[in-house]
């Protein structure tokens, strides 16, 4: 085979694959709420941040939820710039959290000491998926649990939410990456985890 007409059709498959299949499946990743403007956040990408560069998000380690990354697009560079800021409208809302689904290593604890300097408070989670409370934790600050429910998604995919418990009935936290599921799965969700926390 010619080594011309070889390199051509490789080029034209990655072509298809990253503009045609890329879009669609980050439509189906992040809900009908995610503008086409904001389709760039689902491209691949897992290695260390060069200093410099701004950390684009892969799609079974999202790192911030979908409400974040289509209200505040900017939030994702500063992870770059070791800022870990969050917008007013995050800080002020008592209970509004960041979900951290990060590679493990040095780059996971770099963010985790980063988060924490700033004042944030990481709930017990297992390794790879770290919940931060923002806001008056005073308000919040009881019984914290986090369960591994697999409704949603099985295996590796499963979801982990943030069980708060409050001066009451427990409080679920379901991620927001998940609001643009249907209300009745999104309570059947929450009815199967508060009898995880019965048992």
């Amino acid at each position: 085979m010619n080594p011309n007409v070889f390199c051509v059709r490789i080029y034209s498959c990655f072509i298809r694959k990253v503009f045609v299949w890329a879009p669609l499946w980050g439509l189906f990743v992040l809900g009908p709420q995610v503008s086409w403007g904001h389709l760039v956040v689902t491209a691949a990408y897992s290695k260390p941040i060069p200093e410099g560069e701004t950390f684009i998000l892969q799609r079974r380690d999202i790192v911030l939820n979908s409400a974040l990354l289509v209200r505040d697009v900017d939030l994702i560079q500063t992870f770059h710039e070791r800022t870990f800021r969050l917008p007013e409208w995050v800080s002020s809302s008592g209970n509004a959290y960041v979900d951290c689904r990060i590679m493990t290593g040095s780059l996971y604890e770099e963010i985790l000491s980063g988060l924490q300097k700033s004042g944030f408070q990481p709930l017990p989670a297992r390794p790879s998926a770290v919940y931060f409370v923002v806001g008056p934790l005073q308000k919040l600050q009881s019984e914290w649990r986090v369960a591994n429910v697999e409704v949603l998604f099985s295996g590796e995919l499963s979801a982990v939410f943030g069980i708060g418990r409050a001066g009451g009935e427990p409080q679920v936290l379901i991620p927001r990456c998940f609001s643009f599921l249907d209300f009745k799965l999104k309570k059947d969700v929450e009815k199967a985890i508060l009898e995880k926390l019965k048992q």
